[in-house]
């Protein structure tokens, strides 16, 4: 435990905090008590396996049960991005997916507003903290990243 640096703490605790707001509402609709969507609803779940993948490599690997290098750390940080890049692309689903609820129930005057909910963003800065550590953590193990991550080693 004790050779764990600051971006590999960053890079487990985010995967896992990604895990758990997976499970927070990601969509609700409002006045409706119970009508929300969690980040396992359609393919909202991929951005979250992706991120949960990485933080598992590199647990594997920092305690010693595949060999360090087996999995290029570039790779891993390609995937955290890539998470990232998904979860935006949840974020933006969020704001037009209608749920098959509509704005307005005919007949009865109803306006529902839905949207995303509080686990979406909580999600997108978890993946956004993933990318970050897990970048810092590739460069400071050797890896050639296209740009230079300034922070803690």
């Amino acid at each position: 435990m004790s050779k764990i640096t600051i971006a590999g703490w960053g890079v487990l605790g985010s995967a896992a905090l990604t895990f758990v707001v997976s499970f927070l509402p990601f969509w609700s609709v409002s006045d409706i008590p119970g009508a929300w969507l969690n980040g396992w609803h359609q393919w909202w779940a991929l951005p979250v396996l992706l991120a949960v993948a990485v933080g598992v490599v590199y647990a594997l690997e920092l305690f010693g049960v595949i060999k360090p290098g087996q999995v290029k750390p570039v790779w891993l940080a390609y995937a955290a991005a890539g998470s990232f890049v998904l979860m935006l692309g949840v974020l933006i689903q969020t704001f037009i997916y209608a749920g098959g609820y509509s704005s307005e129930l005919a007949g009865f005057g109803i306006t529902l507003s839905f949207g995303p909910g509080f686990g979406v963003f909580a999600a997108v800065v978890t993946t956004a903290a993933l990318t970050y550590f897990m970048a810092l953590a590739a460069q400071s193990s050797g890896a050639k990243l296209p740009f230079k991550v300034p922070g803690p080693a």
